[in-house]
């Protein structure tokens, strides 16, 4: 399943009030924090409203995610709420713009470009237990960005006979400049006997990553590395 939004139709003008008392203690900061994201338009993708006071408050708080490329600084960063009901916004230009990408979520892997113009952002919705896994590719060569949302699909090896909390990882990818690509994942679950397994499953783009397919099982552990346009960031 996919989604496709233009940020710029989107975007809401950061010159209004924000309904957040920037005088509240930290514990009534991240409440009001969480109830002010419930209220947003929680679809991925979707532009916050005073993007750049939501940001301050999430610095005061301390929950600011960055990410860096050989010691760059990527031109994005994550707010995460430690709140229930909160959820994860991703600032781009921080504080300039802000973007919902999932209640309850969590980052998991970010791969950016040479030029760090382009990001892939791997994130699981966890309120419930772990979700799908969930992908977020930005595109910033335009001031506001391009986000193409995307939930992958669980494999059909995992939570056979009912839900049993298995899901699936990344653990490399890359696209080319031809617009093929992969994602490599892995599962550890446990069999009937409680010994851990691990499955390993790979999902194929031919169209830059606008859609991909459904997981293929592999019989053996992926490599190590994936050529292409791509490379694995790090949190600052």
């Amino acid at each position: 399943m996919k989604r496709l939004f233009l940020a710029a139709l989107l975007t809401v003008p950061l010159n209004l009030t924000l309904p957040l008392n920037a005088l509240a203690n930290d514990t009534d900061l991240e409440t009001q924090l969480a109830e002010a994201f419930m209220a947003y338009d929680l679809s991925c993708g979707a532009a916050i409203p005073h993007a750049a006071r939501a940001y301050q408050s999430y610095q005061q708080l301390k929950r600011i995610e960055t990410y860096q490329l050989n010691h760059k600084p990527l031109p994005f960063t994550t707010g995460t709420s430690s709140v229930a009901g909160g959820g994860l916004i991703l600032f781009t230009q921080p504080p300039s713009y802000g973007y919902v990408l999932g209640g309850g979520s969590s980052v998991l892997e970010v791969y950016t470009t040479h030029d760090l113009k382009r990001a892939a952002l791997f994130y699981m919705v966890t309120s419930e237990g772990p979700g799908p896994l969930e992908l977020l590719l930005l595109n910033q060569h335009s001031s506001p960005p391009t986000l193409h949302c995307l939930t992958l699909d669980t494999p059909e090896d995992l939570n056979k006979g009912g839900w049993k909390m298995e899901y699936s990882l990344p653990v490399n990818f890359n696209i080319n400049d031809l617009g093929k690509g992969i994602i490599y994942t892995r599962a550890d679950i446990e069999d009937a006997m409680g010994q851990t397994q691990t499955l390993w499953f790979a999902y194929y783009t031919q169209d830059g990553g606008n859609t991909w397919s459904k997981p293929e099982r592999l019989m053996q552990a992926p490599p190590s590395t994936v050529a292409g346009l791509y490379q694995k960031a790090q949190t600052h």
